[in-house]
């Protein structure tokens, strides 16, 4: 089984930019995925699974995802802010 590719996987999710997969991958994010030598594949069935698990009738329903705490986080995937002056 080879599986689909990133960008395939984002059209099936319906996501404009395959990044995002990118990006909830190093969160732990997302549906599960698999790297055959350097090659990041998902298998279809799993990410239509996924899909449909967080399918919702209306937003007070809506499976809500919380945040890492930063402690939590890699240094690289830490978001940096400035302080305002003053």
């Amino acid at each position: 089984m080879h599986g689909i590719t990133v960008k395939q996987a984002a059209d099936i999710l319906g996501l404009t930019n395959h990044r995002t997969l990118d990006v909830w991958r190093t969160q732990g994010r997302g549906p599960d995925y698999f790297k055959i030598g350097g090659a990041v594949r998902y298998d279809r069935d799993e990410v239509i699974a996924w899909r449909e698990a967080r399918r919702c009738k209306s937003t007070s329903a809506y499976p809500v995802e919380l945040p890492q705490q930063p402690e939590m986080l890699k240094p690289e995937q830490r978001v940096r802010t400035r302080r305002k002056a003053g």
